[in-house]
């Protein structure tokens, strides 16, 4: 009976399916970028070609990966030096395949490929301006993935979505794909008959762009193109270029990328870094497994989906009925009705729960600093303290905002008008000291906040949050750069959440926006000066800051002196604050 049972184990294990393993073997694989990987772009499409090699499970690959750094300077002197820096590198150890992306890649590898890696196969992707006569030569030894932007989808979309734009702004740097991206934005526009005026903003720093940009009227739509290195040089995110221009701009903005999406633009027909990568870490399996490139034809599909962000929809009340056909909405909070009916009690008690936790910031203040205890005692047992930092900061962002989240579902079942205002301000608070957690989680000093674009991020914020009134409100940071720790950044981040809601609130005055506006200089002393106004009415004389009526006020009053400050009326200005904080706020505070 015994022997029965082994006979019948054995022959089970050698019947059913195993996970295939790795043959032969590791495939060298080097992947070739224009830019540097803190490119979104560019990280995006690493991202893509390495989960669809390290998903492979019939093949083991080796991936190195090599950046040519052609955003920040590039140059034929450059390309040289770098082509021996490659074959140096790699003689004797030929890849079994080289995947180039984007144009300035593309082009070195047609001029320097063969003398640095030998006949090696290999597959290019994010290419604009493709022809094939430049591979004619390779004997199908390329392919690839082409790069296809469909300008005209995304110029019909801010007619369609904003009827009344007279001009069309577009802001693109100097760099390879900048005047490249600019050139076919205008071949489209009169191959479609656009008749708006298309214009560029001038090739000059970034923070010169954002001035020109605060002066635009509502009419004027702006459209983001290739934009990563500034007239002055300076190298920016694509992040602090979508939110810091939708912030300045009276009108939409508009791209035609999707790493852009998220960060204040309304959308556009967008075209995927990740999509491409993954497109070509397929190919290059295909060509890993024995497969000939020349047999692979080249991917060309020219019309990205256009995708739309429902925040700034709300923003600038653009209804549902206007949307074209088959668009894509992100960022979209998803209705109740549309959740597991069965969660629905358990999201009402937890609700309950976060309200408790909300009526009192000292509760919150208790729940942050062992946060912060906890954080100490894991840096002090990890080797990596500053990525385990992040991941704390990440984590407690994402608990700060569902704890937001779920009062913004509790508030969407209150009737009274009162306690469901009372809950959208909890609700911004919170959202506010998780926004400190973001900036902190995405700085390289973990140290440090900078003030002006901690602001700035809070406001762009709170503007969405208040869409259906804000209309083009708009927010504008001047004066001196100042940083500051976290134990001061919360308290000061409180402080202007209280002032901008109630800007948003009150100094509207029926006009469709109100202009709001943040100074920063100092006090000839080693302290800092802040003033904070708007254009609306303002606060009524008899209003005191001794005497608080409400419990902003008192809020405000409380949370600058826990920033080392004091907040004051500024006599000259009636919606003016001014709030003073003394010598050693800037810097140094452990995060």
């Amino acid at each position: 009976m015994v022997r029965a049972g082994a006979v019948f184990i054995l022959l089970a294990l050698l019947i059913l399916p195993r996970p295939a393993a790795p043959q032969g073997a590791p495939k060298e694989v080097v992947l070739l970028h224009s830019y540097q990987n803190d490119y979104e772009w560019t990280r995006l499409i690493n991202q893509g070609i390495n989960e669809e090699l390290e998903d492979a499970r019939d093949l083991s690959c080796q991936i190195k990966s090599e950046f040519l750094d052609a955003k920040r300077s590039w140059d034929a002197g450059r390309a040289e030096v770098f082509a021996e820096y490659l074959r140096r590198r790699y003689a004797g150890y030929p890849p079994d395949l080289v995947v180039v992306s984007d144009n300035d890649a593309f082009e070195f590898m047609l001029r320097y490929g063969e003398e640095t890696f030998g006949p090696v196969p290999w597959i290019f992707t994010g290419v604009n301006d493709f022809s094939y006569s430049s591979i004619a030569r390779l004997a199908g030894r390329v392919t690839g993935v082409v790069e296809r932007i469909d300008y005209a989808a995304t110029l019909e979309l801010i007619l369609e979505l904003f009827p009344g734009t007279r001009e069309v702004k577009v802001l693109s740097d100097r760099t390879t794909t900048g005047p490249k991206t600019l050139h076919e934005l205008l071949i489209a526009a009169e191959a479609m008959g656009f008749r708006l005026p298309v214009t560029s903003f001038p090739d000059v720093p970034f923070r010169e762009v954002l001035r020109t940009a605060v002066r635009l009227p509502e009419t004027t739509a702006v459209l983001l193109l290739a934009y990563s290195r500034d007239g002055a040089g300076e190298i920016w995110s694509a992040r602090d270029v979508a939110s810091r221009l939708s912030s300045a701009a009276s009108g939409p903005v508009f791209g035609i990328w999707d790493f852009f999406l998220g960060h204040g633009i309304v959308g556009g027909a967008l075209t995927s870094g990740l999509a491409q990568g993954r497109e070509a870490g397929r190919m290059a399996l295909r060509v890993l497994r024995g497969e000939s490139p020349g047999d692979i034809p080249v991917s060309d599909v020219p019309s990205p989906p256009v995708v739309l962000d429902w925040r700034q929809l709300k923003r600038f009340r653009i209804s549902a009925g206007r949307l074209p056909a088959g668009a894509r909405l992100e960022h979209r909070p998803p209705a109740l009705h549309e959740r597991d009916p069965a969660a629905f009690w358990i999201v009402v008690g937890l609700g309950a729960a976060a309200l408790a936790l909300a009526g009192s910031l000292g509760v919150i203040g208790v729940a942050y600093r062992k946060v912060r205890q906890s954080e100490d005692r894991l840096a002090a047992s990890l080797r990596e303290k500053e990525t385990l930092l992040r991941e704390v900061h990440h984590r407690v962002k994402n608990n700060f905002q569902v704890t937001a989240s779920l009062l913004s579902l509790q508030a969407g079942c209150v009737e009274d008008e009162r306690a469901r205002a009372a809950l959208q301000d909890s609700e911004n608070r919170i959202r506010s000291m998780a926004l400190v957690h973001a900036e902190v989680y995405e700085e390289r000093n973990l140290a440090d906040i900078d003030l002006a674009d901690y602001a700035r991020s809070l406001a762009g914020s709170l503007i969405s949050s208040y869409a259906e009134t804000a209309g083009a409100s708009r927010f504008l940071v001047t004066g001196e750069p100042f940083s500051l720790g976290m134990d001061r950044a919360i308290p000061l981040g409180l402080v202007l959440n209280e002032l901008i809601t109630n800007s948003l609130k009150y100094a509207l005055r029926d006009r469709g926006g109100c202009s709001m506006e943040l100074g920063i200089g100092g006090d000839g002393e080693g302290g800092r000066v802040l003033t904070y106004s708007d254009d609306g009415p303002g606060l009524p004389a008899d209003v005191s800051l001794e005497h608080p009526r409400t419990l902003g006020l008192q809020l405000v009053t409380l949370l600058a002196q826990q920033a080392g400050g004091r907040i004051e009326r500024d006599p000259e200005r009636p919606a003016g604050w001014v709030i003073r904080l003394g010598p050693g706020t800037e810097g140094g505070s452990n995060p």
